[in-house]
Parts: C-alpha cells; structure tokens; sequence
C-alpha cells in the first residue's frame, strides 16, 4: 500500500518516503549517481535521516501512546468488569475479568485449559488442580436433573441446596448469566475449533 508524503522541507527527502519498500540498492545508487554522490541517501548521511527521526520519537509515539490509552478508556466504558451473559461469539471479544474463573472452572474449558489446548487468560494451569468448580454448584443449587427418578411417596421432588463460606457471591441474574454462557460455550466447543478463553484463536 502506498501513502503519500507531503514534502515540507527544503532538504532532500529520503528515498524511504519516496519508494517506500520498493526501493533497492541499485535504484537507490542510481538516484545518488544523478545527484553527483554515492551515498546522499540510504546512508550516514542521510540528512533527513535525523528529520525522520525526531517527527518520529516526538510526534508520532506520544500519538499511538495517547491513541492506545483513549482505546482502553472506551473500551473499558464500553464493556465493564460486570457477570452478563456472553452468548455470541463477538460476546467473547470482550470478556469480563470477573467471568474469566466462572469460565476456566467449567469442566471442559477446565480439560482443554490441562492438555495446554487453550490459552486460558494466561493464568498457570497448576493453580487450578484439584479446584472445586463452586460455580457450577451455585448455578445448579436445587436443580433436579431427573425429576421422576427422585419423586418420593407423596409426590414431592426434594431439592438440594449446598453453600459455603468460602463460596463467591452472585445475585440471580448473575447465576442465570454464568449458566447461559456455559450453555454457549458447550455449543462452540461442539461446532467451531475457536478457544473461548482466546476467541480469535483456534484450540490446539
């Protein structure tokens, strides 16, 4: 792709700005010929090399640095560390921070995370051996998978609740939320390669 440089000074400009990567040696040597010099350009002497240089480290970086800033301001509005539900692909763009342990502990993002087959948010996978998957527990606290089977005498179905202290909290929403992005997940990891802890990665 080219893109057109204005020339602004009095000086030669370099043949970078000129040809961009389409220079070489021998053009460059020729253009040096018909200045009467032999290394006006791509040399020490390049004297708008030094010009180049300071528009560069004085201009340009503090642009990209305050660019990349204002980004992750916006992006950090636009998508705050809240539980939602993340039931899309273009959802797993943006995860929460908050929703990254609810998702690694999910039993087959967890056997993916082991096999080294995701990149799991950059977290060690040692941290998570043995780790009790207590978001699942809340997410299916008194659920009954099979209510027939657990029908007792009188018609009633028990239900089951387990909570700990050590166990984080979440409103009803944000339990619904978790459960609905497991149930997407479960349904990537059956149709698409993608890695949903690096959505733009394909698993090992």
């Amino acid at each position: 792709m080219y893109v057109g440089m204005p020339i602004t000074t009095t000086a030669w400009p370099s043949v970078g700005s000129l040809l961009g990567s389409s220079g070489n040696q021998s053009l460059i040597d020729s253009i040096n010929s018909s200045l009467g010099s032999t290394d006006f350009f791509g040399s020490i002497r390049d004297i708008y090399a030094d010009i180049r240089h300071v528009f560069i480290d004085n201009i340009v970086a503090p642009i990209k640095a305050t660019a990349a800033m204002i980004h992750d301001a916006v992006t950090t509005l636009i998508n705050p560390d809240v539980i939602r539900p993340l039931v899309t692909v273009e959802d797993f763009h943006h995860i929460p921070p908050s929703m990254h342990l609810p998702i690694l502990l999910f039993e087959p993002v967890q056997q993916l995370f082991q096999q080294g087959r995701i990149s799991g948010f950059g977290y060690n996978p040692a941290y998570f051996e043995g780790c009790e998957d207590a978001y699942g527990r809340l997410i299916n606290n008194g659920t009954v998978v099979d209510v027939l089977a657990n029908v007792d005498a009188e018609g009633n179905v028990p239900l089951e609740y387990e909570f700990r202290s050590s166990d984080p909290e979440f409103t009803d929403n944000e339990l619904t939320a978790l459960e609905e992005t497991r149930m997407f997940i479960q349904q990537l990891l059956e149709t698409s390669k993608l890695d949903p802890t690096d959505i733009v990665e394909e698993r090992g």
